[in-house]
């Protein structure tokens, strides 16, 4: 049974589309002793309830719920298109932290028939011990082309990848001299937007906001003027 998500702490929307649907998770009332029972590396929980990939909308009072990986047990619907095609992630309570840096060992697609499709990995799963290191589906278009965040092996670093049909899941890298980075926003043209980070976590870094087009990557605080108080850390949507 899903929660009234308007009680503080039973869900949050992520994201949503022109039709005014909503991509986000509920918890329900199932306690799962897998679920870490202490205070996440984010900062959240303790966890002690699952919590299950939702859409709300676009009908008044409308939700639903979205089915996860055979062999998991929690999610969450990070992005959403036009088409209604949803991306997020699929993992189980004791590997999959809610937002914010939310991170787990699957990213996921469900398509509109509600089908869900892990998309892989660029060699790594997830570190609930590490924050942000894991694989999430953060950002969908309506060409059906997706960004997000993938683990590298090790599970110590992570990536921000670009996933199509044609070529699956392309490791977009980082700025130079940075060690982190994720994908957090995309527009129908492919471009995609979002920070590349100096040190291993996000909190512990610099973070710099990028733009990837065509194949490069580019730092947006170069638009900036040297001598301005102002520095772009992360850039989330664009049109």
């Amino acid at each position: 049974m899903l929660l009234d998500i308007s009680k503080p702490g039973l869900g949050g929307p992520n994201s949503s589309n022109n039709l005014g649907a909503i991509a986000g998770y509920a918890k329900n009332s199932n306690k799962d002793p897998e679920c870490p029972g202490k205070v996440a590396v984010n900062g959240t929980g303790p966890q002690v309830l699952d919590f299950e990939p939702v859409i709300w909308g676009p009908k008044a009072n409308e939700i639903r719920q979205l089915s996860v990986l055979a062999g998991d047990s929690v999610g969450l619907a990070l992005g959403i298109n036009d088409l209604g095609q949803t991306v997020g992630i699929s993992g189980r309570c004791a590997n999959t932290v809610l937002p914010g840096f939310t991170a787990g060992p699957h990213a996921v697609l469900w398509d509109t028939d509600g089908s869900v499709h892990d998309f892989g990995n660029l060699g790594g799963t997830v570190n609930p011990a590490l924050l942000a290191v894991g694989n999430g589906a953060i950002a969908i278009n309506n060409w059906g082309e997706v960004t997000g965040v993938s683990a590298l092996k090790g599970n110590q670093t992570f990536h921000p990848f670009l996933w199509t049909k044609t070529t699956g899941m392309q490791d977009l890298g980082v700025l130079s001299g940075d060690l982190v980075g994720a994908g957090l926003g995309m527009n129908n043209k492919g471009e995609i937007v979002g920070a590349s980070i100096s040190a291993p976590g996000p909190a512990s870094g610099t973070p710099r906001a990028f733009l990837w087009r065509g194949g490069v990557m580019n730092d947006l605080n170069a638009l900036v003027q040297q001598d301005a108080p102002l520095a772009f850390w992360r850039c989330r949507t664009m049109a």
